[in-house]
């Protein structure tokens, strides 16, 4: 109950003060009419039971205990449900919402009304004193919160789930209305003014109060009740009274919460001025509920003047403006059968607001209303039962003159099915438990969902193969054990049973302070269970104002405890602060945490500026290495991160707004490191047809970081839809640096354009045409000729596993026949997944059957010099240059060190087991289908260490870095580093035998110079390797007969060599790994590279067609010796017409 509720209940009951019962009329008297008026279907019925009601009130001795609002609210529903029942029309309500309901697929206001209020009596008390407060006190989410001392995204998810339960309840009842729906029509109808006869009947029962007070309150309540009665009774001859209390009892007023009509600030308006006492006031002609009445009147009742009546009428006008307001409509449905998808949050995100947001209704069909005119970013979040890989679906649309635009749909894709029930302890079948399985090994490869009233369940996973599959359950109190490891195939898993034996009763509490002992507020404590990381999550807690926390409903264990700076959810797991261990229904209090402490060990520290120098405070600063950390930047823009061991990292920064930046190369220890965040920027520009110029309207836009000279599978990133009746888009909030912004449609070949981005401007005018193509047929078989359904197509190559369902263009029906509407000429490669097979691909210019053949497998044991290393993140690529459509696939290491790969594809692949970043070892092995591969890996450390520094003309250089091979007796080992901004690198532990560091870096226009120099490592030794480009040579020329239709491709090698009249894909990537130069050709084919040094070079280039893809078989290509004497530049032509 609010402060001033209570003040004014205490008043009346203590010494009946007509004022205080007078004020609590104002408030509640519209909300008890309306509220009897709704379940009783006739306004005579309704005044009756509203004075009863507050005649009930008024003989209350002791105050109502909660909300006072909430407390009038159930008391008018029952005593008009009773009346109802008395009169025996209950039935005749209901059999009239099924005749409804079997004649109309939605339900209006009328049908509504009479059920709801009951309906919102069924809902726990939690859920319905916010519906009651913020639909029929019209009180703001912020109000609401402030006085229940929750957050206000709290109370929007108590009136969103509140709102859900309401509409289920009605469907019971045969009344079908969509959540949207109805909340819109809660929100327009259940404000309405108590009449006049009503108002001034409650207000002589106020009088009545005060003239008895001196006779103690059991004589007053009688007294007053008795007047009451007598009114009742005389009701119908009371004159029609002139005044516009009508307005104080329901004045309409939408907040700013999170219905989609509800906009603005969070500041509530100050409230209207009353005028108290005996008052004489000229009335209007006419008010809200009334049909007339005399000119004066004179009474003790609450008014509002002429002037106070107009604002409120003034805020009724800017409500209805809001509810008027632009809208997007669409809905959320499987991509296989069409079936909605009920609960799926949608979101408009405009200007990074995302205040907008709804949940699809049960047929997956959601409304967001109240949109003011501008550019919005729809966004889909993930639904439950689909896979993790599946979420965070966009589209981006354009609100003018406030219009609905309709059709905004969002696709999701199950993929394989998981099924099972959720029990307790008993057997008995446990509803509303959430469920989630994972890949153990790829724990980015999951699925979520929740049990129905049976128990039963489905959980949907990417449609990957694997024998690391596992699952768990909870609820708040229990949770189950660990299922698994199972194996997963296409076919997917049923009559999985999941045990909820597990008691969820132990506690954490205590205080977050600075190193000063100051309380520390807004701190995010994350709790992590290592052995089920990625199956039972514990909900982050934020630190109150006092720095206090307290964590609910854990499991026994030993957790480790994180935290994260305000205002920053994202953590690393194994950045413990400290580690608790937790026994059954165990209460740990008095936990007191020190955020900001120094861990001990060596530290890496600094400052974090933006371009002008300034401070930029609540950035998140993270680091990898020989240990890992993370902080926060403070006002200042200080951070420190203790507790490191000695060797170098990597360090990475972002905060919201800014443009992420990394550095490599930082030595632990390092405690003046500056970091410096560049701000974003945007694009704006059109989409149109290549051949007419015509607008496109219905287009996907994706965006990804760097410049990229042709269409390959990774532009198809960042993607959302676009409708807009100009082609026109807007990109904002994007990293600066360069950018490929990419553009598709049905029925034409993708486009794309790379752009540099410079921090906070806006690029405008960008023009993406697209040409119209034919579409693509084709089909999935395997080796017997069968067809294979629902396989995955893809553009060029397969993707990442994470991203099967996002990137496929295309998926095979029953026949194994598949289209694709759009496809880019540059295109010459299409393949196809599918779990049960290894991947497969065709040349669309020779072939449009795919042969999914079938897969081999691969398993081995990942050691650190000899003992089995858990977690290794282990990766298997195809090889070849030239078999760029198979796909890159990732897993870790169990903790005896074992890994597995299934379904590869037959060939020679690559297989990396790292350690720590920047760290790994290589090798190869050569998969047979049907059969499996053994292959060990063993990443060697030792006691030498290599430094030195990368120049041009003896200063430093941006994008430096070197490949480090060591040949040692046992093994391969493999290191990537880049130089920091001085240009130094340093690479310590390493394992000692013959070394070859081919040094990198980056120049424009030119491309990428390198040296390669070959030397011992001794164990133990420290060896400076220093590399200088310091020629002042140069090599000049051009490809005559080059066009935009070829790829070109120049190399410069040292010495005479010997270039092979056709490639094979190795001898191709043999090419590309001697070269000290890789240059690209301008538009009119003419290339240059200086840099170079006194010596013979051999200059190699070659063109390939577009449609050729990575077939280098159909590279033409020419070489010519040059040498190079001193500091001029030679010139070489070639000829290709």
């Amino acid at each position: 109950m609010t402060s001033p509720d209570i003040i004014l209940l205490r008043k009346w009951a203590r010494r009946r003060d007509a004022e205080a019962f007078n004020e609590i009329v104002s408030r509640y008297a519209g909300m008890v009419f309306a509220t009897c008026k709704r379940v009783l279907g006739n306004a005579a019925d309704a005044e009756d039971v509203a004075q009863e009601c507050f005649m009930r009130l008024a003989q209350g001795s002791v105050p109502p205990r909660g909300s006072l609002g909430g407390w009038l609210h159930t008391l008018a529903t029952c005593r008009s449900l009773d009346r109802l029942r008395a009169e025996k029309r209950r039935r005749r309500y209901e059999q009239r919402a099924m005749e409804d309901a079997s004649s109309s697929t939605e339900a209006g206001w009328d049908d509504v009304q009479a059920y709801v209020d009951e309906a919102i009596e069924g809902l726990p008390e939690k859920y319905r004193e916010p519906i009651v407060r913020h639909f029929f006190q019209r009180e703001t989410h912020e109000a609401i919160a402030r006085d229940l001392g929750v957050t206000r995204s709290a109370v929007t998810q108590r009136i969103h789930r509140g709102i859900e339960q309401i509409r289920k309840t009605l469907k019971r009842r045969g009344v079908i209305v969509l959540a949207a729906a109805l909340a819109t029509m809660m929100a327009a109808k259940t404000a309405e003014a108590a009449p006049v006869a009503l108002t001034t009947a409650l207000a002589k029962l106020a009088i009545a109060g005060t003239a008895s007070k001196t006779a103690g309150t059991t004589t007053a309540g009688a007294a007053a009740a008795q007047t009451l009665g007598g009114l009742i009774a005389m009701k119908k001859t009371i004159a029609a009274l002139a005044i516009v209390v009508a307005f104080a009892f329901g004045a309409y007023k939408l907040s700013t919460g999170a219905f989609p009509w509800e906009r603005g600030t969070s500041d509530e308006p100050a409230p209207a001025k009353r005028e108290q006492s005996r008052t004489t006031t000229d009335a209007p002609e006419k008010g809200p509920g009334e049909t007339g009445g005399v000119s004066r009147m004179e009474s003790t009742v609450s008014v509002l003047s002429v002037s106070e009546a107009s604002t409120h009428e003034e805020q009724a006008t800017a409500g209805e403006q809001a509810l008027q307001g632009g809208a997007v409509t669409g809905r959320v449905y499987d991509a296989k059968t069409g079936q909605g998808i009920e609960g799926v949050r949608v979101l408009a995100d405009g200007d990074g607001k995302r205040d907008n947001q709804v949940e699809s209704d049960d047929d997956g069909y959601y409304c967001i209303a109240g949109l003011a005119d501008g550019t919005y970013e729809i966004v889909a979040l993930g639904a439950d039962g689909y896979p993790s890989t599946n979420s965070c679906k966009k589209s981006t649309v354009t609100i003018s003159r406030g219009e609905t635009v309709e059709g905004i749909d969002f696709l999701y894709d199950k993929g394989i099915r998981i099924a099972g029930i959720v029990v307790d302890a008993a057997g008995q079948a446990v509803d509303g438990a959430s469920v989630r399985a994972t890949m153990k090994n790829r724990p980015h490869i999951s699925g979520r969902g929740k049990s129905d009233p049976d128990g039963s369940f489905e959980v949907f996973m990417a449609p990957l193969a694997g024998d690391d599959l596992v699952l768990a359950a909870h609820i708040d109190e229990l949770e189950s054990e660990m299922l698994g490891p199972l194996t997963l195939t296409s076919a997917g898993l049923d009559g999985l049973l999941l045990t909820l034996s597990v008691p969820r009763k132990s506690t954490i509490s205590g205080v977050v302070v600075d190193p000063h002992g100051r309380p520390k507020p807004g701190v995010a404590v994350h709790l992590d269970r290592r052995e089920v990381r990625y199956l039972l999550y514990t909900p982050i807690v934020r630190t109150a104002d006092d720095g206090s926390f307290e964590i609910l409903h854990l499991a026994a264990g030993n957790y480790g405890i994180v935290l994260s700076p305000p205002g920053i959810e994202t953590w690393h797991p194994d950045n413990y602060i400290t580690r608790v261990v937790l026994r059954e229904a165990h209460a740990l209090t008095g936990l007191r945490l020190v955020f900001g402490s120094d861990k001990g060990g060596l530290a890496i520290a600094g400052y974090v500026v933006d371009t002008a120098g300034k401070p930029v405070k609540d950035a998140s600063i993270y680091v990898w290495g020989p240990a890992n950390g993370n902080a926060g930047s403070d006002a200042t823009g200080a951070y420190r991160i203790s507790g490191l061991a000695e060797g170098v990292y990597a360090l990475s920064a972002q905060r919201p707004g800014y443009t992420a930046t990394d550095l490599r190369g930082v030595e632990a220890g390092d405690e003046n490191i500056e970091i410096v965040l560049r701000g974003m920027a945007s694009v704006e520009g059109r989409v149109l047809r290549a051949d007419t110029g015509e607008a496109i309207t219905d287009f996907e836009l994706f965006f990804v970081n760097g410049a990229h000279d042709r269409v390959e599978q990774r532009l198809f990133s960042n993607g959302r839809r676009v409708r807009n009746a100009e082609g026109r888009f807007v990109l904002d909030k994007v990293y600066v640096g360069d950018v490929t912004v990419t553009a598709r449609a049905t029925g034409f070949a993708p486009a794309f354009q790379a752009l540099r981005l410079v921090e906070y401007e806006t690029i405008t005018d960008v023009e993406l045409r697209l040409e119209p193509v034919d579409r693509f047929e084709g089909q999935v078989v395997n080796t017997a000729g069968l067809p294979v359904p629902n396989a995955y197509v893809f553009l060029r190559e397969v993707p990442h596993e994470s991203d099967i369902l996002s990137k496929s263009v295309a998926r095979s029906g029953a026949d194994g026949t598949f289209v694709i509407d759009s496809i880019s000429p540059d295109i010459s490669v299409i393949a196809a997944y599918h779990p049960d097979y290894a991947p497969g691909a065709v040349n669309v210019y020779e072939e449009t059957v795919i042969v999914l053949p079938e897969g081999g497998t691969l398993e081995g044991i990942v050691t650190l010099n000899g003992g089995p290393l858990p977690e290794a993140s282990v990766a298997v690529s195809y090889s070849l240059p030239g078999e760029t459509h198979l796909p890159y696939s990732s897993t870790k290491s169990d903790r005896n060190g074992r890994y597995r790969f299934t379904g590869l594809g037959p060939g020679t692949v690559r297989v990396d087991a790292r350690y720590q970043s920047d760290f790994w070892t290589v090798a190869e092995a050569v998969i047979v289908a049907g059969q499996t591969t053994a292959l060990d890996l063993d990443i060697l450390t030792g006691s030498a260490t290599l430094e030195g520094r990368i120049t041009r003309n003896g200063a430093p250089t941006a994008r430096a870095g070197a490949g480090i091979e060591v040949f040692a007796s046992s093994g391969h080992q493999t290191y990537s580093v880049k130089a920091d901004t001085e240009g130094h690198y340093r690479v310590e532990n390493m394992p000692a035998g013959q070394v070859r560091l081919r040094a990198h870096v980056w120049y424009e226009p030119d491309g990428f110079w390198t040296r390669t120099v070959e030397f011992e490592l001794a164990e133990g030794e420290t060896v400076r390797q220093d590399i200088d480009f310091s020629g002042q040579g140069g090599i000049t020329g051009r490809l005559a007969g080059f066009s935009a239709d070829f790829f070109s491709v120049v190399f410069v090698f040292p010495g005479e060599a010997i270039i092979p009249d056709t490639f094979n894909p190795q001898e191709a990537l043999e090419l590309d790994r001697s070269a000290v130069r890789q240059l690209e050709c301008a538009e009119d084919g003419t290339f240059r590279t200086d840099g170079l040094e006194p010596g013979t070079y051999t200059v190699f280039a070659g063109v390939i067609p577009r449609s050729a893809g990575e077939n280098v078989s159909q590279l033409r290509h020419t070489s010519s010796v040059v040498t190079i004497t001193g500091d001029e530049t030679v010139s070489v032509d070639f000829d290709f017409r």
